[in-house]
């Protein structure tokens, strides 16, 4: 049995981008996670890659109202 999780809300992040764990829910990984050595369900963050992620968000918000 896998539990139940609460996935991390918006909210519940700091401002210093510390990123959680996640359940895989599906084959595919995403950008930003590798799968945890220990255990095929769950997901680590890769700090950089969500941080890099994260700015790129900021500037396309920034800027998507030149195109």
């Amino acid at each position: 049995s896998v539990g139940t999780w609460k996935l991390p809300q918006p909210t519940d992040l700091k401002e210093d981008n510390e990123w959680v764990s996640i359940p895989r829910v599906a084959r595919t990984i995403p950008f930003g996670y590798e799968l945890d050595p220990n255990d095929s369900g769950i997901l680590l963050p890769i700090a950089l890659e969500l941080d890099m992620l994260a700015q790129a968000q900021k500037y396309i918000k920034q800027y998507s109202s030149l195109f």
